[in-house]
């Protein structure tokens, strides 16, 4: 009734005709677009009626603006669930962020057949207490004023997060892991909700060491912010590599070791005692002595103990436990994967 108020003429298509005409969305718009002379299409809805309305205006020369539902999860840009591939005004495509680039594209630059569609996830807000005692602690030698340490990966190097708080008020910020280069990470959909709690499948994106370098970290530290950098790489000389750029920065390094061994045919290091302790003892004869050294382990092994044990032995100061847990989930639909990995990751 509203869009009928605010417009001379409106068409309601249902799947099975159970109002209006049968038939999909898409169906009446060409003859809409010829009768009403359209010079531009907007749409909201699922990501097959937008690719779809797309084509329609593409197939009329006109240009189509869409607003994506694309699964959003942090809302702020953090999380990095709600990328979408579109093609930017050089002709290369990269993944943007549907809530803070989005959620309105030109769905002629949106790269539709890359992305596929992902149920919406809906997150609780919670309010904290105020400090009333006394939280400070350390983690070896790095003090800090209270034991809370954001996740690696949840909120980036803390820049979104500054819109809510001071920074400066958490223990510390654990960045997302920093690789060599640039990464743009996997493809979407990256977020699955299952009964049993959420997949996530990122795949390590990230701007690469020289961006944070010039970026980031002068970023923290303009807001005095404590940080623990995490390192990843995908072999023993990168983590090396890394731990020498870093060490500048004066706060602890934490070995990403969850991440596979090209080395090793793919094997994550962290699964591999031999490995993981070749490069914790690498980065700790790389690093400064006053700066500690964690290893973040995986899961995904018999026994985690084994594996701490010879971290510890090669020179780690503390443990990080621990990386994702494996997950799958079945499309009931489709039969398929709800979250794809390409075999090169």
């Amino acid at each position: 009734m509203q869009a009928k108020r605010l417009v001379g003429k409106v068409t309601v298509t249902t799947d099975d005709g159970s109002a209006g005409q049968r038939g999909w969305v898409t169906d009446p718009l060409p003859s809409a677009i010829e009768r009403l002379g359209a010079q531009i299409v907007y749409a909201c809805g699922p990501m097959a009626m937008l690719q779809a309305v797309g084509e329609v205006a593409k197939a009329h020369a006109i240009p189509a603006q869409v607003a994506v539902e694309e699964a959003m999860a942090c809302g702020i840009g953090v999380c990095m669930t709600c990328v979408l591939p579109v093609r930017g005004a050089d002709g290369v495509s990269r993944f943007v962020r549907s809530c803070i680039e989005g959620p309105i594209f030109e769905a002629g630059r949106v790269r539709w057949k890359m992305s596929r569609r992902c149920p919406p996830i809906y997150m609780a807000r919670t309010d904290g207490w105020p400090l009333m005692v006394n939280l400070s602690t350390s983690l070896a030698s790095f003090d800090l004023p209270n034991p809370v340490l954001t996740a690696s990966g949840c909120a980036a190097a803390g820049k979104e997060l500054s819109q809510f708080f001071d920074v400066a008020d958490l223990g510390g910020i654990v960045t997302k892991s920093i690789m060599m280069r640039a990464r743009s990470g996997r493809p979407t959909p990256r977020m699955a909700e299952t009964p049993s709690g959420m997949l996530n499948s990122i795949g390590l994106q990230g701007p690469g060491i020289d961006s944070f370098l010039a970026n980031d970290l002068p970023w923290l530290r303009e807001h005095n912010a404590r940080a623990v950098v995490s390192i990843a790489g995908g072999h023993t000389d990168e983590f090396v590599s890394l731990a020498k750029r870093c060490t500048p920065a004066g706060g602890p390094d934490r070995g990403h070791i969850s991440c596979p061994n090209v080395e090793n045919r793919g094997r994550v290091f962290a699964c591999d005692a031999i490995a993981a302790a070749r490069v914790i003892s690498a980065v700790r004869r790389t690093a400064h002595p006053n700066v500690p050294i964690f290893a973040k382990l995986s899961p995904d092994v018999t026994d985690i103990g084994y594996i701490a044990r010879a971290v510890a032995d090669a020179g780690a100061d503390g443990i990080s436990l621990i990386n994702t847990l494996l997950g799958l989930s079945i499309d009931l639909d489709t039969m398929q994967p709800a979250l794809v990995v390409s075999p090169a990751d």
